[in-house]
């Protein structure tokens, strides 16, 4: 898995699940809404890139991400005060905003690896392609393990935000907090 695609997955699901405080349902819900559009957003994609360039493209993909993920922000209890139908049609907009991205993000990789290889070919009448994969796999592993100590820091940080909630809402009472030997469990599970 590829950086870009950890780094939308891993935020947006701290942002249903720590954030908005959505259970699995809500969850499948939100990012059905981000996934669902992808086949067509990929079309468009396309279309666009030929039209303007694959680095303009891509840029319109990292905006589109980064409204998703401040919609999903926008939806979180702290600021729509747990209003489901409020938070729903936020994510859900944010959501389809961002599968423009996502579609990119899956396909990027690949897409510069076979052009690369498609140009050798062309040039030297040598496919290395099988090779050009390989070191694609290995780079997007390394960035990935780097990026987990990214999910890491988001996890914290949501605790630590879910314990302000927790005791201004009267959910979590006296020294309570979301830390402790849970977390840590969970933090070496992720490692």
């Amino acid at each position: 898995m590829d950086f870009s695609k950890l780094f939308d997955l891993t935020g947006k699901n701290a942002m249903i699940i720590g954030g908005m405080g959505f259970n699995g349902g809500e969850m499948a819900m939100a990012n059905t809404c981000a996934f669902a559009p992808v086949p067509i957003m990929l079309y468009f994609f396309n279309k666009l890139k030929a039209k303007k360039g694959i680095r303009f493209t891509y840029q319109t993909c990292l905006l589109a991400f980064a409204v998703a993920i401040m919609s999903f922000f926008f939806a979180s209890t702290f600021v729509t005060g747990g209003n489901k139908p409020i938070q729903y049609a936020i994510a859900c907009t944010g959501g389809v905003v961002g599968s423009w991205a996502i579609g990119a993000f899956f396909m990027m990789p690949y897409l510069a690896t076979s052009q690369i290889s498609s140009v050798e070919e062309q040039l030297t009448g040598k496919n290395h392609s099988a090779m050009y994969f390989a070191a694609n796999a290995v780079t997007t592993s390394i960035v990935g393990v780097v990026l987990n100590l990214g999910t890491i820091f988001s996890s914290i940080l949501v605790g630590r935000i879910n314990d302000r909630y927790g005791v201004k809402a009267g959910i979590i009472k006296g020294d309570d907090k979301v830390s402790g030997e849970d977390c840590r469990e969970g933090i070496t599970a992720i490692i």
